[in-house]
């Protein structure tokens, strides 16, 4: 759910330059805090993630905050996490306005219930990529799982839809598992 079109949402997988806060949990609420000087830097690079290819830029600009809270008790789990992205964009003597990704947003909602037979989850994801001077791109993604253990093993449904990128048709996608 992390992505629109080829673009990848808060990095996909890991931010660099992070200092994080991990609160204790409490009553079985949790909470964590992020924030990135360069979050698009290219590993061990001197170019730029500004969508799927690499521009030669400044990578050391930019920001990223991110914080997300948790409830865990029991049988029950559930969470809200937001993230956002700003890219300030530099042709080695000036800051020049964003002709690529100018940031992004997102926000999700996930939790699921342990009922013992079967866990059931779902997700919500609501993303924006920001272009500066050219129209954003939106889009918004659901998913629905059940897993129920068998001996060793066990049986997954899932159910996932991604609606279409706004502005653009064919973009949407439905996956049943």
């Amino acid at each position: 759910l992390d992505y629109i079109g080829a673009n990848p949402i808060a990095v996909t997988s890991r931010t660099k330059n992070v200092i994080r806060y991990n609160s204790p949990v409490m009553s079985g609420f949790s909470a964590q805090v992020d924030y990135s000087t360069a979050p698009f830097q290219i590993e061990g690079g001197t170019a730029y993630q500004t969508s799927t290819t690499a521009t030669t830029i400044n990578p050391g600009k930019g920001q990223a905050s991110h914080a997300e809270l948790n409830y865990k008790e029991g049988p029950i789990y559930a969470g809200v996490s937001v993230w956002d992205a700003k890219v300030e964009q530099w042709n080695g003597t000036a800051v020049v306005a964003p002709t690529a990704k100018s940031g992004e947003e997102s926000m999700k909602l996930y939790g699921s219930y342990d009922l013992g037979i079967a866990k059931i989850g779902a997700q919500y994801d609501d993303s924006k990529l920001k272009f500066g001077t050219a129209a954003d791109q939106k889009r918004k993604a659901s998913h629905i799982a059940v897993t129920a253990p068998m001996g060793m093993g066990a049986i997954l449904f899932q159910y996932t839809k991604a609606n279409a990128i706004s502005g653009q048709s064919n973009t949407g996608a439905t996956q049943v598992s």
